[in-house]
């Protein structure tokens, strides 16, 4: 009676499945019924009496009045305190104009109810009827925070909110509170924290800094990180893996449909703001996965790859859900026109900084900036997106405009396109204290020397210390010198960096030298250099100031190099006399004879032809630590080279501004006259323009012809069509008719099509060159056949307002063409009506169309392609996939790229090497797997039909329980056991099907299948005459038992079909009838694998239950662990493990090859690599 029970409640559930899923959910996961039945109310009359009501429509009414009237009445006069009198006072804010609130107390109107309703989604108004409106005085306030950087001021800001609260008479739960804290270093908060909280002191325990709290939604870690996130994760897999484990009859769909519709919805919820790691979201799988396996009584070496492959048991994993999600909402965030996108622009500003990127970093991060973000912003939730995308091939459309806003003047050579990506990462803290992103900051101005560390400091966007020094992040800045320099004396760069460079980054400015002049700093002993004009030439000398005299002019005492000029460390002694001295003209009373003396040479020039050797260092003269003892001076770490090249280039830029530009003002070019009307014009908006773009300059050519046009009305005939589909030799032309208001034709156009080719497409592109040569002085009516052209443009065109990115995502293809159509409707003021007409009907105009287009095919080398900017302000940010436009729904286009990746993946494993080198009908193999009974749908499920599938896949990955297989977790059980049929050989997969006990039953198998094979043709319409058995029986499948490298019978008891099966089924039938040829090969394979079941494996079973009888093997010992033999089975199995020979999918290829030519995916992986 009890297992009757038991039956039926699985059958129950089992059944669910198809009809009531919430039912079977709430079974599985052993859910609470939660509902409270009120079916009896106490309550008073108006005599006081008590009374008990147990009409079902009057206890409905008085719960109803209960809430409604709980809170009681509060609208009274009140005294404002005094601290809210100013808050309310209306001249305290003075920036809210006067009117803001002149209508806040009036009645709300029906006309305005109406229009609000009319806002509502579909199903969430209903205007059918009238309704009473009726407002509680009852209402909850849940999820305010606070945020300040001290407990006093928390407290001060807690007593404003206490007042506040009570002032409106809101009840809030105070011992609720959370508190959470965030130290430099990470502390464990042990003790309980006592807030003053306006009148009443509460104690709040923080939460750890692995902890978390809920706040709108999302969980909020005050150190940014996502432990928390993944043991929440960890949390939802136990306890499905929990559910699974106690129930039982849980068949394969049933556990795939939990996990796909509810713990993948919830964990996309948990993680909206985090990123994780692939090898993360693996370790979190692989629980599961381990459990799935072993519900489905599948070896723990069965490849992952036959879970999540969606051919198979289309499992959805934590990697491929976060690709699909993250990646589409991101595209959304960054294309919002509200606050979000304002959001999201401020974020990109800021990654932008906090990386060093030149520009946008959606174009600009680059494997290097990838391990910069993975070691010091692994948690970062925008540069995590970015780096998630650019990982699996995405990136985003160009768009100019988007670029010249980002764009950072300087360079344009990067820092990181120069040195390498480990010294660029252990040296970026340094480069980013000090904003160094390109490489001629840290360059001379001749773009020859590495400056040191202690000529970065006269630089005025290095960050120095107190003390004037560079001084942070310093240590590896050696990693630089010795991959650049070929010399740590010099710095001098290597000669293949110059050419890098050189050219390039051109001097337009001193890079943040600031040059002081010695009339700016008059102290003596300061050194200087100073200009000298010799023959015509500048000449660069050093000195040491002696007089500046109120004239401006300086007295200087020569100094000269003793080392080379280049040397990092340079040391200057006085001139003993040179050609350059000027002694004769100082006066002598300025001097006197021990002075004289003591400086052989002398040079007396202007003040302004000198200036200092830094603007932050000896400024008061040398100090001790520069001399060097026989009035020799050194200046350590400085180059006299880099001195005199930052005072020539002054000269050379004061001499000759038009060579100078700002490094911080940003320098647009103008645009010539003769370009202003084309610019200005919407065509160059969308279109592509120059000297190769002969349809833009078509339709100019059009749309002036139009503008000219007498009359006020206009007709286009639009039109698309596609040749070849689903080849490589697919076409498609797209073309336009206009005609005037009595029908005499003004133009034609027609244009080609690339990528994504679709009627859809062509007919979109139609479209949009319509509208982009429609005269804003025309009322045109645009014909076309297509519907979906028509339902779009009216969803556009009736609520602009309302089909944002979002809704424009979901029309199923071109959608950046629509963005760019939605976009010219909102902006432009044209008079459109859009007819949708019957396609090859009675429309004699559009018939014509319809014809120049399919004509035009014999010529399609002559017409041109309309190039269309895939940007525009609707749809700032396109996504790209491999470089090509993703013109479909987002999250289906990666979805559909997660699912090749799993079909790569299956087709990749070794077992299935000969496989990828011949030609297979995967659509027959895949629908054989998953056909198990009659009238099965995908919910439709029993344990007979999910053994069916099991023993079919163990089949296919050649996991069926042989005694190979069983050695791989039960070695110590079977580690000496041959074939249970022959007892000769092992047995492996193979030899089960070429054992010498079992050839009388293959060779009638092959019979069997054959004639089973002609029944079905037969069966179906084909003429048993036109049938030669001994040609079927001469096909290679039927010829051999086992073959490594050819088709071969044993692969047809896999389930693998073979191409050239089913093109002679397709010949003998028809080759139109696909889904008929499908069915016959579906029923050959169910054919072989009962016979197979009943003829050879169902015996081998029965004599391997014999032996493990014998041998004392119960279900326990199989269980466990192997302990005895674990060398020699290591070794034994490492010995049989096959190799692949044959070449790999990779690539994603059959992902191109659907977005050139529409092929399909199976299509392509059935031919082969």
């Amino acid at each position: 009676m009890k297992e009757d029970k038991i039956k039926r409640a699985i059958e129950q559930r089992q059944k669910d499945l198809e009809d009531n899923q919430k039912r079977m959910i709430d079974n599985v996961m052993d859910r609470e019924f939660r509902k409270i039945n009120i079916d009896r109310v106490l309550s008073t009359n108006s005599k006081g009496e008590d009374i008990l009501i147990v009409d079902e429509d009057k206890i409905k009414e008085k719960v109803a009045d209960h809430f409604q009237n709980c809170a009681g009445t509060i609208s009274i006069d009140k005294e404002l305190p005094e601290d809210w009198k100013k808050e309310y006072n209306s001249g305290t804010h003075t920036h809210i104009p006067s009117f803001a609130y002149d209508k806040v107390l009036e009645k709300i109107s029906i006309e305005e109810i109406l229009e609000a309703a009319k806002e509502l989604p579909q199903g969430k108004a209903s205007l059918t009827r009238d309704k009473q409106l009726r407002f509680p005085a009852c209402g909850y306030m849940d999820d305010t925070s606070f945020l300040t950087n001290n407990k006093l001021d928390m407290e001060r800001i807690l007593k404003i909110a206490d007042s506040f609260y009570t002032l409106n008479d809101i009840k809030i739960n105070k011992k609720k509170s959370a508190l959470l804290i965030r130290f430099k270093e990470k502390k464990k908060l042990k003790n309980e924290i006592n807030l003053q909280f306006g009148n009443e002191e509460i104690g709040i325990q923080p939460i750890q800094h692995n902890g978390s709290e809920r706040f709108l939604g999302v969980w909020i870690n005050m150190y940014n990180k996502s432990q928390h996130i993944q043991q929440q994760v960890k949390n939802e897999v136990m306890s499905i893996n929990k559910a699974f484990t106690t129930k039982k009859g849980l068949t394969d769909k049933m556990m795939i449909y939990l996990f796909n519709y509810l713990i993948i919805p919830i964990v996309e919820y948990r993680t909206q703001l985090t990123v994780m790691d692939g090898k993360v979201l693996e370790r979190l799988m692989s629980p599961f996965r381990k459990i799935l396996k072993n519900k489905l009584k599948m070896a723990c070496t069965a490849p992952n790859a036959i879970l999540e492959t969606n051919y198979i048991y289309n499992l959805n994993s934590f990697t491929n859900n976060q690709l699909q999600a993250k990646i589409t909402n991101f595209i959304l965030q960054i294309n919002d026109k509200g606050i979000l996108g304002n959001i999201m622009d401020i974020r990109l500003t800021s990654t932008q900084n906090l990386l060093l990127l030149e520009n946008n970093p959606l174009y600009s991060i680059d494997n290097t900036t990838s391990h910069v973000i993975k070691k010091f912003y692994k948690e970062s939730f925008t540069m995590r997106n970015i780096l998630l995308m650019k990982e699996n091939n995405f990136d985003l459309e160009t768009d100019n405009t988007i670029i010249e806003r980002f764009k950072v003047e300087g360079g344009p050579t990067t820092v990181r396109s120069i040195i390498s990506k480990d010294t660029y990462v252990n040296n970026f803290k340094f480069l980013q204290n000090n904003n160094i992103r390109y490489i001629d900051q840290i360059i001379s101005l001749s773009k020859r020397y590495l400056l040191t560390i202690k000529e970065l400091e006269d630089r005025k966007y290095i960050r120095l210390n107190l003390k004037g020094k560079l001084s942070a992040n310093i240590n590896n800045y050696e990693q630089i010198r010795e991959e650049l320099t070929i010399s740590p004396h010099t710095y001098k760069l290597k000669e293949y960096i110059v050419k890098q460079i050189d050219g390039v980054d051109k001097v337009e400015n001193l890079r943040g030298v600031e040059i002081i002049p010695v009339i700016a700093n008059t102290r003596k002993d300061v050194p200087i250099v100073i200009e000298l004009n010799t023959g015509g030439s500048l000449q660069a000398v050093f000195g040491r100031t002696r007089k500046v005299l109120p004239g401006g002019l300086l007295i200087a005492m020569h100094m000269i190099p003793i080392t080379t000029i280049e040397d990092k460390d340079l040391i200057l002694e006085k001139c003993q006399g040179c050609n350059i001295t000027t002694w004769l003209d100082v006066p002598e009373a300025m001097f006197s004879n021990q002075e004289r003396s003591r400086i052989p040479c002398i040079i007396m020039t202007d003040a302004k032809n000198a200036s200092t050797f830094s603007r932050n260092k000896w400024q008061n003269g040398i100090n001790h630590y520069n001399i060097l003892g026989n009035e020799k001076i050194i200046f350590p770490g400085i180059s006299g080279q880099i001195i005199q090249e930052n005072f020539i280039y002054d000269r050379i830029l004061k001499q000759q501004p038009y060579l100078y530009k700002s490094t911080y003002s940003k320098i647009h070019e103008m645009i010539p006259k003769d370009e202003i009307s084309v610019l200005n014009n919407i065509l160059s908006q969308f279109l592509k323009t120059g000297n190769y773009q002969p349809m833009t300059n078509r339709m100019q050519l059009c749309k002036n012809r139009l503008t000219t046009t007498r009359g006020r009305t206009l007709k286009i005939y639009i039109d698309g069509s596609v040749k070849f589909n689903k080849t490589e030799n697919i076409e498609a032309i797209f073309g336009l008719m206009i005609y005037d208001e009595d029908n005499k034709l003004l133009d034609t156009i027609m244009s080609t099509v690339e990528d994504w080719i679709t009627v859809n497409k062509t007919e979109a592109l139609a479209f949009l060159a319509a509208l982009l040569i429609i005269p804003e002085n025309k009322e045109v009516t645009i014909y076309t056949d297509s519907q979906t052209n028509y339902d779009n443009f009216m969803a556009i065109k009736q609520q602009p307002h309302r089909n944002n990115l979002r809704d424009i995502l979901k029309f199923g293809t071109s959608n950046h063409i629509w963005a760019i159509i939605k976009n010219i409707i909102s902006h432009q003021n044209l008079d459109v009506k859009v007819v949708k007409i019957k396609a090859h009907a009675e429309d004699a105009l559009h018939n014509i169309l319809d014809k120049e287009i399919k004509e035009r095919y014999a010529d399609i080398q002559g017409v041109n392609k309309l190039e269309v900017i895939p940007t525009c302000a609707e749809y700032r940010y396109v996504l790209r996939w491999n470089g090509t436009i993703v013109e479909t729904n987002i999250r289906r286009f990666i979805r559909l790229v997660t699912r090749t990746k799993g079909l790569e993946k299956f087709l990749n494993l070794n077992r299935n090497d000969k496989y990828r080198m011949l030609e297979i009908d995967w659509h027959v193999t895949f629908d054989y797997l998953n056909v198990n009974e009659e009238f099965e749908t995908y919910f439709k499920t029993n344990a007979h039909s999910s053994k069916q599938k099991r023993m079919k896949v163990q089949r296919l990955i050649e996991e069926m329980p042989t005694i190979e297989q069983m050695k791989k977790s039960s070695y110590d059980l079977y580690y000496d056991l041959l074939c249970q049929c022959c007892n000769k050989k092992e047995e492996t997969f193979d030899h089960v099907w070429t054992c010498r006990s079992n050839r009388k039953y293959m060779k009638n198998l092959i019979t069997e299948t054959i004639d089973k094979l002609i029944d079905l043709l037969i069966q179906n319409g084909v003429d048993a005459k036109k049938i030669i058995k001994e040609d079927l029986i001469d096909l290679p499948m039927f010829q051999r038992a086992k073959d490594t490298n050819e088709f071969c019978f044993i692969d047809m008891i896999k389930g693998i079909f073979p191409l050239s099966l089913s093109r002679i089924i397709l010949f003998f039938i028809g080759v139109s009838k696909e889904k008929l040829a499908r069915m016959i090969g579906i029923e050959i394979l169910n054919f072989i694998f009962t016979k197979v079941n009943s003829s050879v494996w169902k015996r081998r079973c029965e004599a391997m239950k014999q032996t493990e009888k014998s041998l004392g093997i119960s279900k326990m010992d199989k269980k466990k662990t192997d302990s005895i033999f674990t060398k020699e089975k290591e070794k034994e199995l490492q010995s049989k493990r096959y190799l692949g020979n044959y070449p790999l999918f990779e690539g994603l290829i059959s992902v191109k090859e659907h977005i050139l030519f529409g092929k399909e995916i199976l299509g392509f992986m059935g031919c082969g690599v």
